[in-house]
């Protein structure tokens, strides 16, 4: 039977706002279970915050540094796992499938185990690098604050870069058939071919984290914590996998039509 909450708007906003009208708690349903796989990383954080044993000073910054962010690299994963079940999710609800919230979610994490699981590696991986190398910079002598503030800066758009080449990977991953080199090299023609439109997407989906990141303020932390597990996660991944939708339409869709503006409206003149 066809799901009579599934229409066809003839653009991506369009589509956006009808999910969230028509399918709005299924976006609650879908952030909690992303945040039961954010558990292991929201405990380790916590440990962090209320011990004194991993306190980092001059004297021991290398090691302790080293024990505080490796661990987030298998996190990371783990909370990949939640990501890559919304993101399947999130492309049926976008194409007009009839998404089941919770059956979906499962069923992408087993179908997309093994790509989910190198696609979070990379990513813990570099958010590792990036974290330790904060750490390594900000107390390492020899530089002046303005340079260490330049470097610390340059370490977080290499962040941004990588981990769009990264999402990009996932969203292509979660809908075609192809070698992780292909979809990396058009994850990487993707990222730097629509510059603009990309930073401004990162704003929108990485708010929380921005908020997390560089707000010292533990309150402000914990309502982006609370705001993600509630609504954001899914609201973010959605707003991801339809723009991606959007970017495969111009660039790689030619050659697959069945899927092309796939849960819109199919009307000449319609602009994305």
């Amino acid at each position: 039977m066809k799901d009579k909450q599934i229409n066809t708007p003839t653009n991506r906003m369009a589509l956006l706002k009808d999910r969230l009208k028509t399918r709005f708690w299924d976006f609650i349903t879908v952030s909690l279970l992303v945040t039961i796989f954010l558990v292991p990383l929201i405990v380790w954080n916590m440990s962090l915050t209320y011990s004194d044993t991993f306190t980092i000073n001059d004297d021991n910054f290398l090691f302790t540094g080293l024990i505080v962010y490796a661990p987030y690299i298998l996190f990371i994963m783990i909370f990949g796992l939640g990501v890559v079940g919304a993101l399947y999710y999130s492309k049926r609800l976008a194409f007009g499938e009839g998404a089941n919230p919770v059956k979906d979610f499962f069923y992408g994490i087993k179908v997309n185990l093994k790509p989910s699981l190198l696609g979070f590696f990379l990513l813990g991986l570099i958010y590792f690098l990036l974290s330790y190398g904060k750490i390594i910079i900000i107390y390492s002598g020899g530089l002046n604050d303005i340079l260490k503030g330049v470097i610390v800066g340059l370490l977080y758009v290499a962040f941004l870069f990588l981990f769009l080449i990264i999402s990009f990977y996932l969203t292509q991953n979660i809908i075609y058939r192809a070698t992780i080199r292909q979809f990396f090299s058009n994850a990487i023609r993707f990222t730097f071919g629509m510059v603009g439109w990309n930073m401004l997407i990162l704003l929108v989906i990485l708010f929380p984290f921005f908020i997390y990141e560089f707000v010292p303020f533990a309150l402000a932390r914990y309502i982006a914590m609370a705001l993600s597990a509630l609504f954001y996660f899914e609201f973010s991944i959605f707003v991801f996998t339809i723009y991606s939708h959007s970017i495969f339409d111009l660039t790689i869709n030619d050659d697959y039509p069945e899927i092309y503006r796939k849960g819109l409206t199919k009307e000449e003149n319609n602009n994305d």
